[in-house]
């Protein structure tokens, strides 16, 4: 009774949850450009690139072909340590406006070291503008991307302005699971915003201040942490500018940007993302993060139990038809902005694998073990 009691209770919680989301996306206004908006905002788009000639040509070519006054945007890629022809595809690009730098190497190299901060804080301390946008070199922009962003930075005064981020996919399994996993961590960044319970981001479409980054320190304090680029700096500007930290809600702010092509690949990713998981610092985020771990496993565990006759199969069924009816009308609703390349149907079928990759990234996030970009990381 006390184990089936828990279950309720856990599931309880998580519809809850999601009810809350949803309610936070649909009261997040969809941003909207003045017309005739002219843009005075000198930006700078700050690219980390380690071994990435393969893609760092059609992304610069992307930027390039922004609807943005050319003498306002600066595109400065850095390349952290490539082995590859990085630096060389970005040197074909001979434009005043484009310029690749070379990221300095950490002190103490080793499997603890923040490589990708030390190379975007270099950028950003090379950069002119008064604007930094990060942005990652496998993406691509939509035309208008800047000027969403100029226009809020101008009209609401924030200090950083997180934006969405879409995935590109062929229809593979792996990459359609990315596709909904994503776009649900879309409709959830909203949310969170709305409900100030923090917020998500993600370094391939963050936008802020100079003067803001040079004045809360950049990544001093943060910088012994591997990942966390874009999280953990968020944080600080948090701390320091608690009301001046927007959702850009927009299609036309949304950049493109590749899945992992297989099942390893995005599992490595999901645990660098997950590492900096004992981060946080509020705590109804942190939470969060917990009820929705307990949920996954104790709906796997119940679902093993009752293969064994140990739990009942009908509460079982209902807390998983229940999470796949809320999760379901939840993303259907962020389609409506960021709409989806595959059916929404699929959606639904992938529930089972969902409740499998919460509890594994979970548990293996706990090591603070990854590897990214052909380097090993363990996360102290």
């Amino acid at each position: 009774m006390i184990l089936t009691g828990l279950f309720l209770l856990l599931t309880a919680a998580y519809l809850l949850l999601f009810v809350c989301y949803l309610y936070g996306w649909l009261r997040t206004p969809v941003a909207t450009t003045a017309a005739g908006f002219v843009p005075d905002e000198s930006v700078s788009v700050v690219i980390a690139a380690r071994n990435e000639e393969a893609v760092i040509g059609a992304c610069i070519q992307s930027l390039l072909a922004l609807h943005y006054p050319v003498h306002l945007l600066e595109i400065i890629i850095v390349d952290d340590d490539s082995s590859d022809a990085t630096a060389a595809v970005v040197s074909q690009f001979a434009r005043e406006n484009v310029r690749c730098i070379r990221a300095p190497r950490p002190v103490a190299s080793g499997p603890g070291s923040a490589f990708k901060k030390i190379a975007l804080d270099a950028g950003i301390h090379a950069a002119k503008g008064e604007l930094i946008v990060t942005s990652d070199a496998d993406c691509t922009f939509p035309s208008e991307w800047l000027n969403q962003i100029a226009f809020r930075y101008r009209t609401g005064h924030p200090v950083m302005i997180v934006a969405p981020v879409r995935f590109q996919n062929d229809g593979s399994l792996c990459e359609r699971f990315q596709e909904f996993d994503f776009m649900t961590m879309q409709g959830i960044t909203a949310a969170t915003r709305y409900w100030n319970w923090g917020v998500m981001c993600n370094g391939a479409n963050l936008a802020f201040s100079k003067e803001a980054y040079q004045s809360v320190q950049g990544y001093n304090g943060i910088d012994h942490i591997i990942s966390g680029d874009d999280y953990l700096l968020m944080l600080k500007m948090l701390q320091h500018y608690p009301d001046q930290v927007c959702y850009l809600k927009s299609a036309g702010a949304a950049v493109v940007t590749q899945p992992q092509p297989d099942w390893k690949s995005f599992i490595q990713q999901r645990l660098r993302w997950s590492s900096k998981s004992g981060r946080y610092s509020d705590p109804r985020m942190a939470f969060i993060l917990v009820l929705v771990y307990l949920f996954n496993v104790s709906l796997l565990l119940a679902s093993v139990g009752a293969a064994f006759s140990l739990f009942p199969v009908r509460l079982v069924l209902l807390s998983f038809l229940l999470k796949v009816f809320v999760e379901t009308v939840f993303l259907a609703s962020v389609h409506q902005v960021y709409p989806l390349r595959r059916s929404l149907w699929y959606f639904p079928l992938l529930q089972p694998l969902h409740i499998i990759y919460i509890t594994l990234i979970g548990g293996m996030s706990r090591f603070g073990r990854f590897e990214w970009k052909g380097r090993k990381a363990v996360q102290s």
